[in-house]
Formats: structure tokens, sequence, C-alpha cells
């Protein structure tokens, strides 16, 4: 069994294989794994669907082991409810927080990632929004007439440099959770005479409006840690890529614990602090939904300073993270990293 994502159905079978004794004691360590992947990654109602279905038209011996291990693994079901009610509760803050900023956080922000010379290719409008922690689109080894996906498009600033990377043979697609990013998007590309080769589409990272195997690369600049269901978002990355594709992301990761009152503060969550993996969580995750030559670049600080850039984070909430964390951590709450993985090759 591979440790990459199969479809739901495909897992309801294997579930059913291994509850009817069909499956080798050997394997069972395996199937459990991906299980249990299915359970933290997913919380995938088609899979809860499909597994009900096929439970109805089944009746197991209720003496059987099997029925031990199922009643074990129905019990999860109800988390897997409580994971995807989590997730809409976490996107309506994500959309609230972002809907309710007038602008980005301009200048101070755009220093830290970019350059004068990329910044030239960038409409003043685009740069006034940028929200991001890092430049991805420097280290994405893009070429002319690539089809890139960036992730979390906002004022488009990633995108529109993509977009002068590809050029006109290319096409750079941004998604963004709001409608009205994906306007500003369509507007400052424009400006920046990128137009014809770019679209903005509004979605969900965790169901990307694309069809598989039609991206040769995914940029995103911090975003994935917004999701609640980020595995579930990396799967649809790797579902999109082309084989031999490749992921470059800058984000933000947590290596050290976070008071409870900031994991439950929503402006931690939409900057991207209460949301962050570990780094090592990050990377696994990325292997686990089937990445290859996964690589982690440059680390930086991200302190309250560079948290207070940010018009998500409002002068009460950076005086809470400073009373909340010890002084020691007021330098480095989570650390900005660049990561890079590819999709592999299809066989020959």
């Amino acid at each position: 069994m591979s440790d990459a994502l199969i479809p739901c159905q495909d897992a309801v079978r294997q579930l059913w294989d291994y509850l009817d004794g069909s499956i080798e004691s050997d394997d069972h360590d395996r199937l459990d794994q991906h299980l249990a992947f299915c359970q933290r990654c997913c919380g995938e109602l088609e899979f809860i669907k499909h597994l009900r279905k096929l439970l109805a038209g089944q009746a197991p011996d209720p003496r059987s082991h099997a029925m031990e291990r199922l009643e074990q693994f129905v019990e999860g079901l109800d988390s897997m409810t409580q994971d995807l009610m989590f997730a809409d509760e976490i996107r309506r803050t994500v959309r609230a927080a972002y809907a309710g900023i007038p602008t980005g956080g301009g200048e101070p922000v755009t220093r830290r990632a970019y350059s004068a010379a990329e910044l030239a290719e960038i409409p003043s409008g685009a740069a006034a929004w940028a929200l991001g922690v890092g430049n991805p689109v420097r280290y994405a080894e893009l070429e002319p007439g690539d089809t890139v996906l960036d992730v979390g498009s906002g004022g488009g600033i990633d995108t529109i440099l993509a977009a002068h990377r590809v050029g006109p043979s290319g096409q750079v697609i941004g998604l963004d959770l709001l409608e009205e990013m994906c306007d500003r998007g369509r507007t400052h590309a424009a400006e920046a005479g990128v137009a014809a080769w770019t679209e903005f589409r509004c979605g969900q990272m965790e169901a990307v409006p694309l069809a598989d195997d039609t991206v040769d690369v995914v940029v995103s600049n911090g975003v994935i840690n917004l999701s609640a269901r980020k595995s579930r978002a990396l799967a649809e990355i790797f579902r999109v890529l082309r084989p031999g594709g490749q992921l470059c992301v800058s984000d933000l990761v947590v290596d050290e614990e976070l008071p409870p009152q900031v994991l439950g503060s929503p402006s931690a969550w939409a900057g991207c602090i209460s949301g962050a993996l570990a780094e090592r969580v990050f990377l696994n995750k990325l292997r686990n939904v089937g990445f290859e030559e996964v690589w982690i670049g440059d680390r930086e600080p991200f302190g309250l300073a560079e948290a207070a850039l940010y018009p998500l984070f409002t002068p009460e909430n950076i005086e809470q993270l400073r009373d909340l964390l010890p002084v020691e951590r007021h330098r480095q709450v989570a650390t900005a990293v660049l990561v890079k993985a590819r999709k592999p090759q299809a066989p020959s």
C-alpha cells in the first residue's frame, strides 16, 4: 500500500477487505496507518458515504475481530464530522479576517521579501496588498510556457511575478477564497500587462477547481497554514500537478508550543501562526501525500516585530502575544521557511 492518497471508494474497499479477513495480518499495520491518515487528513465526507453504503449491504460475523475493528473505526467518524465543522469555522474566521482589512502590509512587508527589480514589475496596488511571508516565485524555477497555480493569490503579487516569468506562451492561475481578492488580482494583472495569460478563480485550496495533472508549478505564500485540513490541501496540490511538477511554498512553521490563548485567537490563525505546523510535520505531510525531493531552504525568524507589519494583527493582538509569550520568544514566535517538493515522474 502506498502512503499517497487513494480514492475514497478504494479506501473503503480496502477497509472491508481487512474487516472480513481478506488482508493478511502482515498488512494490518499498513492498513491501520492508511485509515488513520484518512481520519486525520481528509475527514472526507465522500469516504464516510462510501463506508456507510458498503456496510449497509454487508452482514459481518458479530463475533469476529473484524467487528471490533469496525467499531473502533466508526467511533472515529464522529471526530471526523467535528473536524469538518472545525474546518468550516476556521474558513469563516479566515474569510472574515481578510475581508475586514482595508489593505495589506504594503512597503514594510514587500521590502522584506522582494528586490527593487521585482517590485518594479508589480503595480503599486498589488504591492499595497502584500500579505505573504516570503518570495516563492524567485525559487520556483519557472520557464516560459509553464502553467502555474498560485494558491492564495491575494492581491496578485506572486501571480503577476509568475506571469512575467512564463510569458504569453504560459498561463498563471490565481486561486483565492475571496472573490474581492480575485477582483483585485484581475485589476492588478491588467495594470501589469499580463492579463491575457492570467486568470483568477475563487475557490478553496482543499478543493482546487482544476483537473488532474494540469499544472507545471504550484506556488504559495503564507497560505497553506490557513487551512484546517492541510494534508487535504497538499493532496489537492499534488493532484493538479503534472508528473514531475514542482511545489514551491513560503510559509511559517512553529516548533515550540504556543499558549492556548494564542492557539484560539482568530487573528493569530489568520496570520498563519496558530495554524502553523512544526517543520518536521510539514515535511512529513508532503511526503505522505506523495511528494518526493522534499527540500527546505532559508529559515528566517518571524517575531512580534514582523507580525506587527501585518494588518491582520491589531496592536491589541500584538500586546496579547507580548504578554503571553516568554521574552526569549518575542523575536521568534515562528520561522518563515521556503519549501520545495516534486511530484514523481510517471512510470515509463
